[in-house]
């Protein structure tokens, strides 16, 4: 590689440089927070990719010192050390806490030095807000953990459940211990310096580490009324410090992040300080001033670099920029299958074509009996149709970055939005067929009684087939003539309410109807109608299976796939009525 000593610009938790004395080999120090760090300075974990991405050197020494900070930032940092194609040595000079002990293990090997410190613990966030949004909170953090879990996990062997138990008593390991459980891979000289003593461990909240007798009381946190309540969810514009959940007899510290436009304003109105008042720049002012009242200092810094900011701004979407929101992800409405559902269904085992025997004509079979008399043969002739399954399939390509980027699970969103588009087309591939093998002929005037008309053909199915139909589906012509037809009074004949002496009735969400004691649907699928036995059609589905490639072409790129067979056949077409609507 080049030679460089980089710093990234402002104050960076990370530099990359040349070893002196090994030519081959980049030496990368994180000695600080990961992730820009609340106080301001450091950068992002994507600065920090692009750069590690940069190193060309066959050999790599990655040296942690640090207490933890941003979870995404830490796993986004372990993804890119761990792709890199060099040989990476993480070496832990003097501490890895919280999500440093992760970025520790993206290391082809992993050295301690006999006097760090290494611990994990479960990870925490800021949430104000209603029960609702604390649900929102717990459930997300319960998913970063069972994440956590499965990386130290992995390289150590241990059992998931063991870890998840240290991790909930926030436990500090030695480097012997870490040793011992397969954390590391083996253990340096010693250092000179205490683990963990350049830094100030007040901010993190842990409970356990060296020295916490010697560190600063936490300030109490700000209580914020219900007018102001807001869920602060981990995403790209605010990144929590991943801390313990579990409280002391001490209460938690109030962090405020660095000041950006796109921050809510301190001082708006509902938003009460540390006393219950209503927040004031000018009192924050002199509090900070008088009494160093941290909280009011980080209120008044942030609504300063706000108005700054803001006054350089000349377009509104700069300065209220858009927010992503995955919690309130609305997905596709998952479409029904009336039609697939009216008739009979299976599954499809063979993808091979289907014979399927069909009745044609039967007579002779049985007639009066003639004593010593052997009745003649009947005749009984049965014909068959060949059907071929059909292959169905998806695709969906993205970026690695997007896919562990996304909140919710982006995966499983592709997927049922693949199964809901199978589901739309499934359901209009059997309407088709059906209909195309229907018995023609039914042509309801809509103009003259549609009712009554369609009372008369279910009456002649029934005599004709000696038994009632099963199913009466309703399409987009015929469903909306039978909801609003009226008597010569105006009276609807198939109300939603009242209905007495009536033929009919609508459902209350106007989403079926009741007609000559039929549930019909409204299938958007189908134009006017089908009336019929449930064996005088099928479907027959092999179920949609779906795939996930984390690497195609390269390891930029995640790839969903979908394959399935599915077969839909009309078995008795003279059973099978359709209706077509005219004026």
């Amino acid at each position: 590689m080049k030679p460089t000593n980089r710093r990234a610009a402002g104050r960076s938790w990370y530099r990359i440089h040349n070893e002196t004395e090994e030519p081959d080999t980049a030496e990368v120090l994180i000695y600080e927070q990961i992730g820009e760090s609340f106080w301001g300075g450091g950068v992002s974990a994507k600065q920090f990719a692009e750069d590690f991405a940069a190193i060309t050197a066959p050999n790599i020494n990655v040296r942690i010192n640090s207490p933890g900070g941003s979870v995404f930032d830490g796993q986004a940092i372990f993804n890119a050390i761990d792709r890199h194609p060099s040989k990476v040595t993480t070496h832990i000079d003097g501490l890895a806490a919280s999500i440093a002990s992760v970025i520790a293990l993206a290391g082809d090997e992993v050295v301690m030095a006999s006097n760090a410190l290494y611990m994990i613990h479960d990870p925490w966030a800021a949430a104000v807000g209603d029960a609702s949004e604390m649900r929102k909170t717990a459930d997300l953090l319960d998913k970063i953990a069972g994440q956590l879990v499965d990386t130290y996990a992995a390289k150590s062997g241990q059992d998931p459940a063991d870890i998840a138990e240290a991790m909930h008593a926030e436990t500090w390991y030695t480097a012997a211990e870490a040793l011992d459980l397969g954390l590391i891979d083996r253990i340096a000289g010693e250092t000179s310096e205490e683990p963990g003593a350049s830094f100030d461990m007040t901010p993190f909240n842990y409970r356990n580490y060296p020295g916490r007798a010697r560190a600063l009381a936490p300030v109490a946190a700000a209580t914020i009324p219900a007018a102001a309540r807001r869920a602060v969810i981990p995403n790209e514009q605010e990144n929590p410090v991943d801390q313990s959940t579990t409280a002391v007899a001490e209460p938690p510290v109030a962090h405020v992040p660095t000041a950006r436009v796109q921050d809510a304003f301190p001082y708006r109105p509902g938003v009460r300080d540390e006393r219950g008042e209503q927040a004031s720049m000018f009192r924050d002012g002199f509090r900070a001033w008088a009494h160093r009242d941290a909280a009011a200092q980080e209120r008044f810094d942030k609504a300063t670099l706000i108005l700054a900011d803001a006054g350089t701004q000349s377009d509104v979407s700069e300065i209220i920029p858009t927010q992503y929101r995955p919690d309130l992800y609305v997905g596709q409405i998952a479409p029904r299958r009336p039609v697939i559902e009216a008739f009979s269904q299976g599954t499809l085992t063979s993808i091979a074509p289907q014979r399927i025997p069909k009745f044609s004509t039967a007579s002779g079979l049985m007639a009066d009996h003639v004593e010593n008399t052997n009745p003649a043969s009947g005749t009984f002739e049965t014909t068959e149709q060949v059907v071929s399954p059909k292959a169905v399939s998806g695709l969906y390509d993205g970026s690695r970055e997007m896919f562990e980027a996304a909140t919710p699970e982006l995966d499983a969103l592709i997927m049922t939005a693949i199964r809901n588009e199978y589901a739309s087309d499934s359901e209009a591939y059997a309407a088709t067929t059906y209909l195309a093998g229907a018995t023609a002929g039914t042509v309801v005037d809509i103009s003259d009684g549609v009712t009554m008309q369609v009372l008369a053909r279910m009456i002649t199915f029934a005599q004709n087939r000696s038994e009632a139909a099963d199913a009466f589906l309703a399409g987009t012509s015929l469903f909306p003539e039978l909801v609003k037809q009226v008597d010569s009074t105006g009276r609807p004949l198939n109300p939603f309410i009242g209905a007495t002496n009536a033929p009919g009735q609508v459902s209350s969400k106007l989403l079926s109807i009741n007609v000559g004691g039929y549930e019909t649907p409204y299938v958007p699928s189908l134009s006017g109608g089908l009336l019929g036995k449930r064996e005088d059609a099928f479907t027959w589905e092999s179920g949609i299976r779906t795939w996930k490639w984390e690497e195609v072409g390269g390891p930029g790129t995640i790839r969903i796939a979908a394959f399935g067979y599915i077969l839909s056949a009309v078995t008795r077409a003279l059973g099978l009525l359709k209706f077509a609507t005219q004026a």
